[in-house]
């Protein structure tokens, strides 16, 4: 593996923990608006969070996906996982 090569992997690395970070994070907000819900309060900001950090967790998808088709050398991109698939799914 060249230096590129070393510097993409972990990039990618890196990219791989943004995703994850960022699927806890929405699975958490849903969880929260579920409880505002449930306890007849108020959503409208806690829904306008979530779809802002649905936003950044497709954005961190894309990056991971273009990382792995740099190191891969694919043309084309590889199917999502079903985690991730879940994940972009209720976006």
């Amino acid at each position: 593996m060249d230096s590129d090569e070393l510097h993409i992997a972990q990039h990618f690395v890196e990219a791989e923990r943004h995703v994850a970070e960022g699927e806890r994070l929405v699975a958490h907000q849903r969880r929260v608006i579920d409880k505002r819900r449930r306890d007849g309060r108020h959503t409208e900001l806690a829904m306008h969070l979530l779809a802002e950090m649905e936003k950044s967790l497709r954005s961190r998808i894309q990056e991971r996906d273009r990382l792995r088709q740099r190191l891969s050398g694919d043309a084309h991109p590889r199917p999502l996982n079903k985690r991730t698939a879940a994940s972009v799914q209720r976006i």
